[in-house]
């Protein structure tokens, strides 16, 4: 009979697994700076240089790629807007800072279209560190000296992305 109290002390415990809260998004709005690396293309000079597929950042000249951006986040929506060329990426955000976005960025020379993937993580009290890789479609043009004409001539495989950024009241 001393098993039946001992079974009731058990039933009456508390469980040792802990409920977790629901994770939630987090807001990665704020003002960044990107640095673009490139890692692997298809897109090979003497058609198409450095400068030419990363025309669109600024810095390019010296080697490296670099624009400021601005993350505005509404709920799990995301828009990178990079201020080198004004062009927008459109996305998501999910759990933990994951986040896609994509987008054209185009000039007069080439058209591109940016799809990146990543990762934001806690830098300092209020900042975010960007962690992400893209890919670019590149259109350079007709061949015939004219504007880009609908047709993607190479893919940039991989490009590494890294900054930093905070949100700014």
């Amino acid at each position: 009979m001393r098993l039946l109290p001992c079974l009731f002390l058990l039933a009456a415990c508390p469980s040792t697994d802990a409920v977790e809260p629901a994770a939630e998004t987090p807001d990665l709005s704020g003002d960044y700076t990107l640095v673009f690396a490139q890692a692997n293309t298809e897109c090979l000079p003497p058609e198409h240089t450095f400068v030419d597929i990363f025309g669109f950042l600024k810095d390019v000249d010296d080697g490296t790629p670099v624009t400021t951006a601005t993350f505005a986040q509404e709920g799990s929506q995301l828009a990178i807007t990079l201020h080198s060329n004004d062009c927008t990426l459109e996305g998501g955000v999910g759990e933990a800072g994951a986040f896609n976005a994509s987008g054209p960025c185009d000039d007069a020379a080439m058209n591109r279209l940016i799809s990146a993937q990543g990762d934001a993580s806690r830098s300092g009290l209020a900042g975010w560190a960007i962690d992400a890789t893209a890919t670019f479609d590149v259109d350079s043009g007709d061949g015939l000296g004219g504007p880009p004409d609908g047709i993607v001539d190479c893919v940039v495989t991989e490009v590494d992305i890294t900054g930093t950024g905070a949100r700014s009241d």
